[in-house]
């Protein structure tokens, strides 16, 4: 992972914070990995790019019924999100909210939603 992390800051992928200017490619908490990208075109390098390290070197796939993506500012191109050319066909669920390291993450109001559900205010 390491390596790969490493590639991703070289090629200067990931989401800019702004503040340091420095780039952050991805999170992984226990056995969820959560990849920031600037595009859908950096997502679908980053993710394809896991998951052929995760199948090499441990023979794992990913578990279908877990996958989704949030998108800001990015028009998806249907409802499911597919990545071809990797080992396995993924198809991952585009949603407006998901839960991550105990914070809503939301498409349409990311500060607001994520400040409400830590105070558990969110609707």
């Amino acid at each position: 992972m390491e390596a790969l992390a490493e590639e991703w800051a070289t090629l200067g992928l990931g989401f800019q914070l702004r503040q340091k200017g420095e780039y952050v490619a991805n999170v992984n908490w226990v056995d969820n990995i959560f990849i920031l990208a600037a595009d859908l075109k950096q997502w679908q390098f980053m993710t394809a790019s896991i998951t052929d390290l995760l199948q090499a070197r441990y023979g794992w796939q990913w578990k279908p019924s877990s996958l989704e993506v949030l998108l800001h500012g990015v028009s998806p191109p249907s409802e499911i999100v597919c990545l071809n050319g990797t080992n396995q066909n993924l198809e991952y669920k585009v949603v407006q909210r998901m839960e991550a390291l105990g914070g809503l993450l939301s498409a349409e109001d990311p500060t607001g939603v994520l400040i409400s559900h830590r105070f558990g205010t969110v609707s």
